[in-house]
């Protein structure tokens, strides 16, 4: 495809590198932000050219967050250490333009869209289903998707726990 650019991104970042205590404390907190253009993405096709889609350059997209990480020396002798490490991340992505699909628009780049399943027809085991309007229907129609959540995780982190013995 002659017309498939790079991606571009611009990015900032600030943070603050701390340690305390004699060195028993320290850590880093962060703020980021960065904006993907001309994000690789598929632009659909019409099913008569037995191709769903094809590679281009379709849209927008934000990311942000905050990052924190703080070690610790809990115990510092001579013959036994231990130390606890902890990281949490904050991060959050927005779609911001994107052709054909309004419906991503200031949501997650990985929102999921499905039509809402309302159980069973008692009467003759048929699938039931809310449309758009929320009534129930026995018809599945793709039409009725509506937003149902993003599969990023909102925010994560860990911590690690090192014992040291005599080395």
């Amino acid at each position: 495809n002659p017309d498939l650019k790079w991606e571009r991104k611009a990015t900032f970042n600030v943070g603050v590198e701390f340690t305390l205590f004699k060195n028993r404390l320290s850590g880093t907190v962060e703020y980021f932000r960065s904006v993907t253009d001309q994000l690789l993405g598929t632009i659909p096709l019409s099913g008569t050219t037995g191709f769903g889609g094809v590679t281009g350059n379709v849209g927008k997209l934000e990311n942000k967050g905050f990052e924190a990480q703080i070690k610790t020396s809990i115990i510092r002798t001579r013959n036994f250490s231990w130390n606890v490490d902890g990281n949490f991340t904050l991060v959050r992505n927005k779609v911001l333009e994107y052709p054909n699909r309004t419906d991503f628009v200031g949501r997650a780049l990985n929102t999921f869209f499905l039509v809402k399943y309302a159980g069973v027809d008692p009467a003759n085991g048929d699938a039931l289903y809310f449309d758009k309007t929320g009534k129930v229907v026995n018809t599945y129609n793709p039409d009725d998707r509506q937003f149902f959540g993003t599969g990023d995780a909102p925010h994560y982190g860990g911590i690690t726990n090192t014992f040291n013995y005599k080395g």
